[in-house]
């Protein structure tokens, strides 16, 4: 199975929560289009997703974008209301592609700025697609900028207009980077590492193992409650907050990602994951 029909996999699985199996054959019954996937499932299996109710199915409404124009990259999400709507649908390809092209020409004034503004182009192509196709809900969201380094390479990958992802990586080669970016999208990890998540959030964890385990071993002594709890407290914010370095690499289960850089002698320096 290719890397494609295994992120598929992965994402059908994680969308209604069965058997792996009968995710592979709704897939397999439909030529691997996710859609027709889960229609099959709720017909013929009767399974809905595990975000939807039994009487209205909602669905997230939106396309994901990552460009790469010498060595620049821009990557949004444009969002809308109108379910009518395929993500697929020419016209949001179109205006996708201006907007995409319109933010990289003006990239040098929005890099590393919170506070920019949309260009009046782009503001324009949205004003007027919103018109066309009279949904008033349409805006671009999580909308960041990128700049290549000399001495990295660039991963990107998008899945169904839905997922994507881009990493940065020092060592290695431009497959590595794209197998992680693969990888991320998969994953659909939060953090990097253990160490990169914010330590207001490792401390009230801690706080919270460090009570309930002294309440069940109040005999032990405070240097045997603080490795216990720091034990339990990294088990809980990796699985938890899903760091990517420790990530299971799916191609081979019995490998973490760690294991797949050491190996290609490559080194994660950042990763952008945008999910409709």
């Amino acid at each position: 199975m290719d890397a494609e029909k295994l992120a598929k996999l992965k994402e059908l699985r994680s969308q209604t929560e069965i058997s792996i199996k009968l995710c592979q054959e709704a897939l397999e019954k439909n030529n691997y289009d996710l859609r027709l996937a889960q229609q099959w499932l709720q017909k013929e299996a009767k399974v809905f997703r595990k975000d939807q109710g039994e009487n209205e199915q909602k669905q997230k409404l939106g396309v994901v974008s990552i460009k790469e124009k010498q060595s620049k990259i821009v990557a949004f999400i444009l969002t809308y209301t109108d379910s009518s709507i395929p993500s697929d649908s020419e016209e949001l390809g179109k205006v996708v592609e201006k907007l995409e092209n319109i933010l990289l020409d003006n990239f040098s004034i929005f890099y590393k700025k919170d506070d920019w503004k949309l260009p009046e182009e782009a503001q324009k192509e949205l004003d007027k697609l919103s018109q066309r196709i009279k949904d008033k809900g349409i805006k671009l969201e999580k909308c960041r900028f990128f700049q290549q380094k000399e001495n990295e390479h660039l991963g990107i990958y998008v899945h169904q207009k839905k997922i994507g992802a881009l990493i940065s990586i020092q060592g290695g080669d431009e497959d590595i980077a794209h197998e992680l970016a693969l990888q991320v999208v998969a994953n659909k990890p939060q953090f990097l590492s253990l160490e990169s998540i914010p330590q207001d959030i490792k401390e009230k964890a801690k706080q919270k193992f460090s009570i309930q385990i002294q309440e069940k071993n109040p005999e032990k002594k405070p240097e045997v409650i603080q490795k216990i709890t720091q034990d339990n407290l990294n088990k809980y914010l990796i699985k938890t907050y899903a760091c990517f370095l420790e990530q299971s690499d799916f191609r081979d289960p019995e490998n973490k990602i760690k294991d797949y850089l050491t190996e290609n002698q490559a080194q994660v320096k950042e990763f952008y994951l945008l999910t409709v």
